[in-house]
């Protein structure tokens, strides 16, 4: 149940603990060191949570097909189910959304501001999900953002869980 999940957003963390100290040069080997020294932190906590019959929401980005694996294995390893959930959305809608969030962002807030040259790096970065050699199966959900709420295509079903930012909101019973 999502209400009840704590939610572990590398955004947040990178800067709350990291983005004031970003070098002007060479940000992105600096700052991927950081995920990953985070990343391994958020495991730390999440698996104790884990362990207590709380559920996680991992949204680190999980941009490179390594990563997933990782956490896949991680994961699996200490005997907890995963899924996977990827928003296909087309490019020009993620932009305009990303726009959107920039514009809304306060200084009290964990959201990171996104420049048009990160969002176009980042298309080139990214790794979109498929079958994979690795032994896991990575699903495309084939989400379609509707009035009603985020429609399934894959299994002909909504389900509440994102807003039309692409986001997890508040589930109720």
């Amino acid at each position: 149940k999502l209400d009840s999940s704590i939610v572990f957003s590398i955004d947040e963390w990178m800067k709350s603990l990291f983005w004031k100290d970003a070098p002007e040069e060479n940000v992105l080997e600096w700052a991927l060191e950081r995920v990953e020294r985070c990343e391994d932190q958020i495991w730390s906590v999440s698996k104790s949570l884990l362990s207590r019959n709380c559920s996680v929401v991992l949204d680190l980005g999980f941009s490179k097909r390594s990563q997933r694996d990782k956490f896949r294995k991680l994961l699996t390893k200490a005997g907890f189910q995963t899924k996977v959930y990827f928003l296909d959305v087309d490019i020009e809608i993620r932009k305009k959304r990303v726009q959107k969030r920039n514009a809304e962002i306060k200084d009290d807030t964990n959201s990171v501001e996104v420049s048009d040259k990160t969002f176009d790096w980042m298309e080139t970065y990214f790794e979109k999900p498929e079958n994979t050699s690795s032994g896991f199966y990575e699903m495309d959900y084939g989400y379609e953002l509707r009035e009603e709420g985020c429609f399934n295509t894959a299994l002909n079903s909504y389900s509440p869980l994102y807003n039309d930012m692409g986001t997890f909101i508040a589930y109720c019973d």
